[in-house]
């Protein structure tokens, strides 16, 4: 009997084994595959493309800078806005013609990146500009950045890039205009090797364009001439580990005959945004005479007249304007003279 009793046992034990793992089963074959889930990229690709690829830095070339949007089944995804950016070498700035681009029944659009002004000399490697594409839009967050690269060259005739001894030489002269008989300031402390003021590592040697010559950073020169002339300044600059830089420049000397205009700015290179203080007092006459009315046109588009020599201006963006000073004055008091020089703003 208690043989009988086990067999039982054992019977239904196996019993329970086999449900058990029938039910094990029964649950495995419900159980659904997981969904596929990811970015939402999968669903739209973006490719960009560049024609030409490379550029002519001439200030105004182009190259097209096509985006194209394919949806998951790879047709043309229309109504895509894509944000455009431009990054380059700090010795560039880059130009497109659109920051946003919206695609077409094509699934494309496009912008241009417009080439750089032409540089003063050929550039020791090609520097190369990125432009990014992303597509604007919550449904589109976690989209890749995509990428296309143009190079960027010098035109044909450019200088060679300078040596690293090589002096970039550079030098002012104050008064702009100069009167006979009076000292002028020739300063070439602006004159760089390296990318860093030269100073006392560079010689300097001036030709003042009238025969005569000097030494030093910083020179003062008197014109002797009995008339009125223009006169050629040279410096040369010469760095201590042998390289030499040139430069030139005009300078007109007029003797007090009659009126002449002359102005100066504080500080000599402003900023834009800031005040910058323009001061017509150099300006002469005739002796017993005044100047009624100085005129000032700052290149900017905007101009103001006052009866006193100084006047505060300016500038909203940065860039190069000739400023013109015209006085108005003299032995008739109708005579005028008029001055124009170049003003940099940073």
């Amino acid at each position: 009997m208690m043989t009988m009793s086990l067999s039982r046992i054992g019977a239904r034990c196996a019993a329970l084994v086999l449900l058990t793992v029938g039910a094990v089963n029964c649950g495995l074959d419900k159980q659904s595959a997981p969904a596929l889930a990811g970015p939402s990229e999968f669903g739209l690709s973006l490719t960009v493309r560049a024609f030409p690829d490379t550029l002519v830095a001439d200030g105004q070339s182009q190259s097209a800078i096509q985006v194209t949007a394919r949806d998951a089944s790879g047709n043309p995804a229309s109504g895509v806005a894509v944000t455009l950016n431009a990054v380059a070498d700090r010795i560039l700035i880059p130009t497109l013609t659109q920051s946003v681009v919206v695609t077409d029944s094509t699934g494309t659009a496009s912008a241009g990146l417009i080439a750089p002004d032409p540089p003063a000399r050929q550039f020791s490697v090609d520097p190369v500009v990125t432009v990014s594409a992303v597509p604007v839009g919550a449904d589109f967050a976690n989209a890749a950045v995509r990428t296309v690269q143009v190079r960027v060259r010098a035109p044909e005739g450019t200088p060679p890039p300078l040596r690293e001894d090589q002096p970039v030489a550079q030098f002012s002269m104050s008064p702009g205009r100069a009167v006979l008989g009076e000292d002028v300031l020739f300063d070439a402390q602006a004159t760089t090797v390296g990318g860093s003021r030269c100073l006392s590592r560079c010689t300097y040697q001036w030709d003042f364009g009238d025969g005569t010559s000097g030494t030093g950073m910083v020179a003062t020169h008197r014109y002797a001439f009995v008339s009125d002339g223009t006169f050629l300044v040279t410096l040369t600059a010469t760095a201590e580990v042998g390289g030499v830089g040139v430069s030139q420049q005009e300078l007109e000397v007029y003797a007090v005959t009659g009126l002449r205009a002359m102005w100066s700015v504080t500080p000599a290179s402003p900023a834009a945004g800031a005040t910058a203080t323009f001061d017509g007092s150099a300006s002469r006459t005739d002796q017993g005479t005044v100047i009624s009315q100085y005129a000032w046109d700052f290149g900017d588009g905007t101009s103001a007249s006052t009866s006193s020599p100084t006047i505060e201006h300016t500038f909203a963006t940065p860039g190069r304007y000739a400023v013109t000073l015209t006085v108005t004055g003299g032995l008739t008091g109708i005579d005028q003279d008029r001055y124009t020089a170049i003003v940099v703003v940073r």
